[in-house]
């Protein structure tokens, strides 16, 4: 088993430890199954399952660590990946803004920003049209994390999004390859401490 961050743990399903002296919200990735884990209320919770078996693994693709205030963090050159994982870590912000997600499917270029680009569906399956993704939208300053799956990236068809203790789904209905993602603010504050990790396959 290998630490990565303190919230964040690697190694065989088997090794995977017990949760007594744990911390809440820690994540175990076991590299032979590809199942990601989180402990919620005290308890193993399967966040997020990668196939594991004869797929192709998931690998650290970029990072980003605060050395000066930003509103956004871009993770470009997606192209020819079908899965994207975002954890965001103790990220403090300058301003009340919550954190948004954007994808493109220009390299970066530019983002998809208009209302349709992003669809979310409630428990009776009702669609409402969205201009980014709403990775958290608590406006608190103090530190927060944040976790933010897209999958499949390389279709033609809906993409779909889940995040952070979200209960609802959200689809990306665009027909093309998304090959970017971004992170920003809701507003016109600047991400002021903490770390962004993009995982891709």
């Amino acid at each position: 088993m290998s630490v990565f961050l303190d919230l964040f743990l690697t190694g065989l399903a088997a090794a995977r430890p017990p949760v007594t002296g744990l911390g809440e919200g820690l994540f175990y990735y076991a590299t032979d199954t590809g199942v990601f884990s989180r402990i919620v209320a005290g308890a193993w919770v399967t966040y997020f399952t990668t196939g594991g078996g004869g797929s192709s693994p998931w690998a650290l693709f970029g990072s980003w660590t605060h050395s000066s205030n930003v509103p956004t963090v871009s993770f470009t050159g997606l192209t020819g990946k079908t899965e994207i994982l975002l954890i965001g870590r103790a990220i403090t912000k300058t301003a009340g803004d919550g954190f948004q997600g954007l994808v493109s499917i220009d390299n970066g270029a530019t983002y998809l920003t208009t209302s349709g680009d992003y669809v979310s569906l409630n428990t009776s399956g009702t669609e409402t049209n969205l201009s980014s993704l709403p990775i958290i939208s608590n406006t608190s300053t103090a530190a927060r994390s944040f976790v933010l799956s897209i999958a499949p990236i390389n279709t033609t068809q809906p993409k779909r999004a889940k995040m952070t203790n979200d209960a609802l789904d959200y689809l990306i209905p665009t027909a093309n390859d998304i090959d970017a993602v971004q992170v920003k603010l809701s507003g016109a504050g600047n991400m002021s401490a903490g770390s962004i990790y993009c995982y891709a396959r």
